[in-house]
C-alpha cells in the first residue's frame, strides 16, 4: 500500500532562490524530455539528450525529469487525449491569458499562477539502493539535539546541498504524516519519493512511501507494559506486569523538558523520541502496551491554589499533550499490540 502525505518548507530568501532556480531547471528538463518523446525518441535517448542540455542538474534529477515526462505522456494516451496538444501550466490558465481584455492586477495574478504551475516543480524518486538512503536528492534527515525539527536535504549542483526546515503539525490520530515520521525517526532505510511544488509563493512538498502494517508478534499473552501519566514529578511510569498481574519491573521517563518546548513542532519531535524509548522497552520485555486514557484526567480549575500543577495537567489534554499517540503508531509499526483502555489497560490484543 502506498501512502502520500504533505508538508511545507520554511525557507529564507537565499534558500528560496536556490530552490526556485532548481525548480525552473527541472521543469524545463521535463518539458524538453517530453518533446523528445513526442519526436519518437526512447526514454533512454531522451535521458542522454536532456543530460547534455541541462548540465546543472545531476544525473538523478535528469532521470526523474525523463520519468515524469514519460508518465505525463502515457497519462495523455490513457485519457484519450492527443499528447501533442498538452500545455504545461494548464490549458485553462493558458486560454485565460490569451484574452486581450485582461490587464492590471488580474493579468499579473494569472501570469504568476501560470509560471508557478509551469516552472514550480521538483521531483526526486526514491530508491532502495543503500547510497540513496531512501532518496538521493531530496532526503529527510534529523539533526542534532537542540536544533529544531526535521530537515529536508536538497541536493544542488556540484555535489552541494542545503538543509531546509520542514514544517508539519499532526492533525489527529490517523494522520499519515505520523507514520512517515515514525519510520524516519527509527532510522529505518526505506525508499520514498518527494515532489516539491510552488503555490502562492510558498514551497510545499508531497512524500510518497509504501506502508505495510506488520503482524502483531508481541501480544498480551506474555503480559503488558502499563503506561501511567504522573504530574509530580512530571513523567511517564512504565510498569511491567506478568500475565497473572504481578509487578516485574518499573521504569520512569521524565517529561519536564516538554514544558520548555516553545514550538509545537519541537514538542512533537521530542514526543516521538519518547515514543521510541517506550516501544524499545516493550520490545525488550516482549510485552504489549497498555495505555492510560488521558482524556479522563481532571485538569483542575482556576482558583484551586494549584496553578503550577494545573499548567502541567493542561498538557494531558489531547492533542496538546500527545506522546502516547506516537507510542501507539510506533508500536503497531513494530508489531507490538498497543491499545488505549478505559481503565488504563489494553483490552485483548
Amino acid at each position: 500500500m502506498f501512502i502520500t502525505t504533505s508538508f511545507k518548507l520554511v525557507v529564507n530568501r537565499e534558500e528560496k532562490e536556490q530552490i526556485l532556480k532548481l525548480m525552473r531547471n527541472f521543469s524545463s528538463a521535463v518539458r524538453f524530455s517530453y518533446k523528445r518523446l513526442l519526436e519518437g525518441f526512447t526514454p533512454s535517448q531522451a535521458y542522454t539528450m536532456t543530460r547534455q542540455k541541462f548540465p546543472e542538474l545531476n544525473s538523478h534529477y535528469v532521470s526523474c525529469a525523463v520519468e515524469k515526462a514519460r508518465e505525463i505522456f502515457q497519462s495523455c494516451k490513457l485519457r484519450g487525449q492527443n499528447p501533442k496538444k498538452l500545455i504545461f501550466g494548464g490549458r485553462a490558465l493558458f486560454e485565460k491569458l490569451k484574452k486581450k481584455h485582461l490587464q492590471g492586477r488580474r493579468l499579473k495574478e494569472l501570469k504568476r499562477k501560470w509560471k508557478e504551475k509551469r516552472q514550480g516543480t521538483l521531483l526526486s524518486i526514491g530508491a532502495k539502493h543503500k547510497t540513496h538512503k531512501g532518496n538521493l536528492n531530496l532526503r529527510f534527515i534529523t539533526i542534532e539535539k537542540g536544533k529544531n525539527n526535521l530537515c529536508l536535504r536538497i541536493a544542488l549542483k556540484n555535489r552541494k546541498f542545503i538543509l531546509v526546515r520542514v514544517k508539519r503539525d499532526l492533525s489527529g490520530k490517523s494522520d499519515k504524516w505520523a507514520l512517515f515520521l515514525s519510520k524516519i525517526l527509527s532510522g529505518e532505510q526505506f525508499p520514498y519519493t518527494v515532489e516539491l511544488k510552488l503555490k502562492d509563493g510558498q514551497i510545499y512538498g508531497f512524500v510518497r512511501f509504501s506502508f505495510d502494517v506488520p503482524p502483531q508478534t508481541i501480544t498480551k499473552s506474555k503480559g503488558v507494559i502499563g503506561i501511567d501519566v504522573n504530574a509530580r514529578p512530571f513523567h511517564l511510569a512504565l510498569v511491567e506486569v506478568s500475565p497473572d498481574g504481578n509487578l516485574q519491573s518499573y521504569k520512569s521517563i521524565y517529561l519536564s523538558h516538554l514544558l520548555k518546548c516553545k514550538s509545537r513542532n519541537r514538542k512533537e519531535y521530542e514526543e516521538w523520541l519518547i515514543a521510541h524509548e517506550v516501544v524499545r522497552f516493550a520490545r525488550e520485555k516482549g510485552k504489549a502496551i497498555a495505555i492510560e486514557d488521558i482524556k479522563k484526567l481532571p485538569k483542575g480549575r482556576r482558583g484551586d491554589g494549584k496553578a503550577k500543577l494545573r499548567k502541567i495537567l493542561q498538557f494531558f489534554s489531547y492533542p496538546t499533550f500527545s506522546p502516547l499517540r506516537p507510542v501507539v503508531v510506533q508500536g503497531r509499526w513494530e508489531g507490538i499490540a498497543s491499545r488505549l483502555g478505559p481503565d488504563g489497560f489494553a483490552g485483548p490484543p
